[in-house]
């Protein structure tokens, strides 16, 4: 008796060929790489999307930090992917800067075709805005939207440290071991300093209309902190129990200084996974660990900044199309969402924290689009590489 053979789901040949293209490319010489594009422009008038996943692999090798001798095998010493477009330029036939745009959103993700679902457009009241970061207190403004209108919401909430039992935030303190001094001060909208029980109400409170606003198959990653007080940990379960934390992904962020002999230098903070239902990571996210070694911002004013890197790798992780931040702060989940290519809505109390946010987004988007060098890399494992890359 013969069985009958198996069937076999074929991709259309165009997806195929894209997927081919990009294999070839990442397994090309850097001479090679090179030849190969400028082959291609003779007939780049005609089809551009044919030389695409060799100017995005050309990027990539040349984006990366000089450490990464790997991928810079073969190049020229000292060479950069805006000098390489800037030399390439009369055969290109096109600036760095259309070149930048050409890139912007296609990237290796989208390239195999693990593309963002349709979704059904959510019409938000007239006062909220996508693209914007909105100065009103969060609960007030989440309540005026209707429910499943966000995809992903990445939020670092003030995390009350200066209700403390030891002398990590009292001030003065000279045995503050905090690595940013400016938390010392609290935050401009308030002194961070509410009786604990108030602000586990609060923040549940937060939560809740966060899981209102997410689609079914949406996600929270809740950037909190955890804390020794009277002997006892404080591990945030008192905010988030009942809420379906599916992971919980610690945030090892280098450096600091710790001017307190009691203590070792806190140097990690956590990320609550907490899911809907439907919730999957994009592909291949799951070759992500669950310990992110991300360094901290040194060039923020704000007193408790999260870096660029790791709400990039929170957005690029998932499918999300539209990203909400209810503490915006000084607007580090709108700059990583916009250099993925998602929509965003921001939200911040403090008139302040809403013009420094502002004014970083603002040079987030004159940067991306003059060709600045590419934020750099962190310990993402190279098969995670089709999730984590250079989203310009």
């Amino acid at each position: 008796m013969t069985l009958p053979s198996k069937t076999h789901r074929l991709l259309p040949p165009s997806v195929q060929g894209q997927i081919k293209a990009i294999s070839d490319a990442a397994s090309l010489s850097f001479r090679a790489l090179d030849h190969k594009i400028d082959d291609g422009l003779a007939i780049v008038a005609k089809d551009w999307n044919a030389l695409i996943p060799y100017l995005l692999e050309m990027q990539r090798r040349l984006s990366a930090p000089g450490k990464r001798t790997d991928l810079r095998k073969g190049a020229p010493k000292g060479l950069i992917w805006t000098a390489w477009v800037e030399a390439k330029r009369s055969v290109l036939g096109r600036s760095l800067r259309s070149v930048q745009r050409l890139l912007k959103g296609r990237t290796q993700a989208s390239l195999e075709w693990h593309r963002t679902p349709r979704r059904t457009v959510v019409r938000l009241p007239s006062e909220i805005t996508v693209n914007k970061v909105h100065r009103a207190d969060c609960l007030t403004l989440m309540e005026k939207m209707p429910s499943e209108s966000v995809d992903l919401v990445i939020t670092s909430p003030p995390y009350n440290l200066r209700n403390s039992t030891g002398n990590g935030m009292r001030y003065p303190s000279f045995g503050c071991m905090w690595e940013s001094a400016k938390l010392v001060d609290g935050y401009e909208s308030g002194d961070d300093a509410m009786p604990y029980d108030e602000y586990v109400k609060w923040q549940r409170k937060c939560l809740t209309s966060m899981m209102r606003l997410l689609r079914e198959d949406g996600a929270i990653f809740y950037n909190h902190k955890w804390r020794v007080q009277d002997g006892l940990l404080q591990d945030r379960s008192e905010i988030v129990k009942g809420f379906p934390i599916r992971q919980i992904i610690i945030w090892h962020r280098n450096g600091g200084v710790n001017f307190n002999d009691g203590y070792f230098l806190p140097s990690y903070e956590c990320l609550f996974l907490i899911c809907k239902p439907k919730f999957k990571l994009a592909p291949g996210a799951n070759a992500i660990g669950d310990v992110w070694r991300i360094s901290q911002e040194t060039d923020n004013p704000h007193p408790a900044p999260f870096p660029v890197e790791l709400a990039r790798r929170c957005i690029e992780s998932t499918r999300a199309a539209v990203v909400l931040d209810p503490f915006m702060g000084s607007g580090t989940t709108a700059i990583a969402a916009e250099l993925c290519g998602r929509r965003w809505i921001g939200m911040e109390i403090s008139r302040k924290y809403c013009q420094l946010a502002n004014r970083r987004i603002r040079e987030a988007r004159m940067s991306v689009d003059a060709g600045s060098p590419d934020i750099a890399r962190t310990d993402a494992p190279p098969d995670a590489r089709s999730i984590l890359c250079r989203c310009r």
